[in-house]
């Protein structure tokens, strides 16, 4: 016998069901493939009579499309915690428990069932021991076809959504109130050629969340301030332009409140008004053909050193210290908190386009045997590559064509980030040159006329160089921004051998242009073997093995890459030089325009620690 109905503290109203929904599958970008479409719905909680149990239903249209489809079955819980400012999650697994969401767990399904279409009664049994739990949780029943991965990404998405905090308003509507209206206290500048925008918004008392809606986009969950920029793909979402943000505030009980607009106008970067405090130049030079030199089209920039450290945002996030030690290019302030909206919108960047090229750059260190002590007593010091300028270019990044449609490249999207190579290699597992590779660059040949490459470091002599060659991924999945290797969103296009051919799978069939890097070390006096004069016993921070006795350093090759580049920048430089097959090298935009020259950073290298493994190696 079972107590109906449900007593209000625990029951969800329809309509935060639909704002979840939305935000979490139509704001975040993620599509819904069929057949047993993946959603997420609101679940009653009943008591028994007798108080020893509790039952959790949730009651669901399933269109025809998805009869018959195999179906997953998730119970997830946003639990909202007091003494936490957003919730924590937790979900069913099939051992009974309620475990906690960490973003490397893999997310079991409850149950499977063969899905018949209309409407459907889901429910699920607990002890009354959950009660506690539950009081404060908002509980809802997930179903469709998730991978693991897909499904981790929603909990992150739903965690970091703020109107789930607001416990409070779980209880359904039973007033005709009507919300606060909401005050704008940090308005944008008028006109500007930024692609975002931070809006300042504060209500009178009665508000427990807020709702922002960008141009016609729907209203999602959103704080104050509300940093509009581009996210999830919609790399055009603040082209240039009148931009039009509305914001309303949610009552404990009854309908929103009304919507205060804010208004402003995105200048183009190339608007008179706007270039003149952006970094950029006027240029006469007309680039000339990419193919002379066997690129389909290619862009390409200097960039200066920033700083070293034993972070990393894209493998260790929010984990200061636990990755071994990284040089760092463009944005001057990456530190493992970093995240793609701290990227995009705030600090300088050390490569050419500063403040129009917030990306992030990053290697394991280079490091050889210290001379008389160098570096402390770590026996190590760090050899830096070659610093490019406008003039001579030494740390160079290109963004090429690697496909034969060059006219189907896409944007890379704001927020992408990618791994290319692998850190865990080992002697004798030699990497594809096609994705990272070392050789030998002499001052009497050319870079295209010395091409032995290797999958080690090579012994170069005084005053030869050490060059590194770095190729990433060129084909996007058009979904994610991010995948749990770094790698599974992106792929390699596909030649059969001619690059005429070079094709994107039909797995990731959105090809962007390709990001590499090609570093220059120089093999001086002073980091060279005494008795080869040359780069013998140099390794990467990265080499999780020991160097010498017939073993070279340098198999863990491999880069980082987390784009943070103006839209209206990325769009340009596919449309004036990449698709028109040019070779646009120090930061020639082709358009009358260049990017400006390249800063530095901080510079700073910490200390080597355990051969520049960091003191967490092997985790």
């Amino acid at each position: 016998m079972l107590i109906t109905p449900t007593p209000p503290r625990l029951r969800l109203p329809w309509a935060v069901a639909f704002v979840f929904a939305a935000c979490l599958l139509g704001a975040l970008g993620w599509p819904v493939w069929a057949p047993a479409a993946p959603k997420f719905e609101p679940m009653s909680i009943e008591r028994s009579s007798d108080g020893q149990t509790l039952v959790l239903r949730s009651v669901v249209d399933l269109p025809a499309a998805d009869a018959g489809a195999l179906v997953d079955y998730y119970v997830v819980a946003l639990v909202n915690d007091a003494a936490s400012p957003t919730p924590r999650i937790v979900w069913r697994q099939h051992d009974g428990r309620w475990l906690p969401w960490a973003p490397s767990a893999a997310v079991q399904p409850l149950a499977q069932w063969r899905a018949s279409p209309g409407r459907q009664t889901m429910a699920w049994t607990e002890p009354a021991a959950s009660a506690a739990l539950l009081e404060q949780a908002t509980v809802f029943v997930g179903y469709g076809r998730w991978s693991a991965e897909t499904l981790n990404e929603m909990l992150v998405a739903a965690r970091y959504s703020a109107v789930w905090s607001a416990g409070n308003r779980l209880a359904p509507s039973t007033s005709a109130a009507v919300g606060p209206a909401v005050q704008i206290t940090q308005p944008p500048a008028a006109r500007s050629a930024d692609a975002f925008v931070a809006v300042g918004f504060a209500s009178a008392p009665g508000a427990v969340a807020h709702e922002c809606a960008l141009n016609d986009g729907a209203y999602a969950p959103c704080v104050s301030p509300h940093v509009a920029m581009p996210r999830y793909g919609q790399a055009q979402l603040l082209r240039p332009g009148e931009q039009r943000l509305r914001i309303r505030a949610l009552p404990e009980r009854g309908d929103p409140g009304p919507a205060t607009e804010v208004r402003w106008t995105t200048l183009s970067v190339f608007d008179a008004s706007a270039a003149a405090a952006l970094p950029l130049a006027r240029s006469t030079v007309q680039p000339t053909s990419a193919e002379a030199d066997g690129w389909l089209g290619i862009f390409r920039i200097n960039c200066a050193f920033s700083h070293a450290a034993y972070d990393d945002p894209v493998v260790f996030p929010n984990q200061s210290g636990m990755a071994h030690l990284h040089s760092f290019y463009g944005h001057m302030g990456l530190t493992a908190q970093t995240d793609a909206q701290s990227l995009y919108t705030s600090g300088r960047a050390s490569c050419q386009g500063d403040t129009l090229n917030r990306s992030a750059y990053w290697v394991p260190s280079l490091l050889a045997p210290a001379a008389n002590g160098a570096n402390g007593a770590s026996g190590w010091q760090v050899v830096q590559p070659l610093a490019g300028d406008d003039t001579v270019a030494h740390e160079l990044f290109y963004y090429s064509v690697a496909v034969a449609d060059r006219a189907s490249l896409q944007p890379i999207p704001p927020g992408l980030r990618m791994i290319a190579g692998t850190a865990s290699t080992q002697p004798g597992q030699a990497q594809p040159s096609s994705v990272a590779r070392w050789h030998c660059l002499s001052w009497n040949a050319s870079d295209g006329a010395n091409p032995r490459f290797v999958p080690d470091i090579p012994e170069c002599t005084v005053p030869d160089q050490v060059r590194l060659d770095i190729f990433f991924p060129s084909c996007w999945d058009g979904v994610r921004l991010d995948s749990a290797d770094h790698k599974s969103h992106m792929a390699y296009p596909s030649d059969d051998g001619n690059r005429r051919t070079a094709r994107c799978p039909a797995s990731h069939p959105v090809p962007v242009p390709r990001v590499s890097y090609h570093y220059s070390y120089p093999v001086l006096p002073g980091n060279t073997d005494r008795v080869t004069r040359s780069s013998k016993g140099w390794r990467l921070s990265s080499d999780n093995f020991s160097v010498g006795n017939g073993v070279r350093g340098g198999w863990s090759l491999h880069g980082d890459w987390f784009n943070g580049w103006h839209p209206e920048l990325m769009q340009t430089l596919i449309d004036s030089c990449l698709k028109r097959g040019l070779d646009c090298h120090d930061g020639s935009l082709a358009n009358g325009w260049r990017l400006g020259g390249v800063a530095t950073g901080t510079q700073a290298v910490p200390a080597i620690v355990n051969g520049g493994l960091g003191a967490h190696a092997g985790h």
